[in-house]
């Protein structure tokens, strides 16, 4: 049986090669379209957010042109932050922090006028206000302002045979209110008044809040001014006592002993009778 031989049209190998090689690239394309479809699944879900369009002051109204919107991941939008559709709401309250642009703004970094001129606002989770005593030179000559950090000396007067003694009990304390004003000042100046005010509120832990309490009745206390730049963990407050030391004996106590008493004889004897003086003795009626 003789088979005959045929040959291949080049045309046809090309054309085969061609439908090859289109296959393959639709099989590449199909694989890729399927993976960015599955990475576009799984892309983390995002949020629209309210942010600063300009860096926003603290104790500052919001207008309008300060508000801007953005769209961020889910993971790195805080809880409380504002939606967008709530913009109208957020316009007139208060900055309560400073807010840089691009900030987003959330709850917890702005409130209502009526809520900022309350004391409670600015008092953070877990501390205490506690307002002290002061005058024109414990004060600081009026030069402290709200928000500045102020160390606390108590100077005990003298003890016994202790002589008085100061001891910084507080470090870094931040003040809250000067009198009855808890606002910032405008520039780097104390308000006109902050010399004739005579109280100053810090802000302090539970403990301290106790130790300034038991220092204000039985010490004289005073402010000192620390720069912003200093670190608070830079010195240890002092430890401080109150405790009365006991009076220390003069005389020492015999070990034989109290003395003997007088023996009657010696003792003076006081008469009823009148007093008789004779010559240079002087004897009563009784006696003769």
């Amino acid at each position: 049986m003789i088979f005959k031989r045929t040959q291949m049209n080049p045309r046809n190998v090309t054309l085969l090669l061609a439908a090859v090689l289109a296959l393959g690239t639709g099989v590449l394309l199909f694989n890729y379209l399927s993976s960015v479809n599955t990475a576009s699944n799984t892309v983390e879900a995002k949020r629209a957010v309210l942010i600063a369009a300009r860096p926003i002051a603290a104790q500052t109204v919001i207008t309008p042109d300060m508000l801007d919107r953005a769209t961020r991941p889910t993971s790195s939008v805080e809880p409380d932050a504002v939606d967008p559709a709530q913009s109208q709401a957020i316009i007139g309250t208060v900055a309560l922090v400073s807010i840089p642009a691009g900030g987003t703004l959330t709850q917890s970094r702005i409130a209502r006028p009526s809520v900022v001129s309350s004391l409670t606002a600015k008092v953070k989770t877990g501390l205490r206000a506690m307002t002290i005593p002061i005058d024109h030179v414990k004060g600081v000559a009026g030069l402290i302002n709200t928000g500045d950090r102020v160390d606390v000396i108590a100077i005990q007067p003298p003890r016994g045979l202790l002589p008085p003694s100061a001891k910084t009990i507080l470090r870094g304390i931040v003040v809250l209110a000067i009198g009855s004003s808890f606002t910032p000042a405008t520039n780097s100046s104390p308000a006109p008044d902050a010399g004739n005010a005579s109280t100053a509120t810090l802000e302090v832990t539970p403990q301290q809040a106790t130790l300034l309490a038991v220092a204000d009745v039985n010490t004289i206390l005073r402010l000192t001014l620390r720069s912003p730049d200093e670190s608070v963990r830079s010195l240890l407050p002092d430890p401080i006592s109150f405790s009365v030391p006991l009076p220390v004996t003069a005389v020492m106590p015999s070990k034989a002993g109290p003395p003997a008493p007088a023996p009657a004889a010696k003792q003076a004897q006081r008469s009823s009778g009148p007093v008789i003086i004779d010559g240079d003795r002087v004897t009563s009626a009784d006696n003769k």
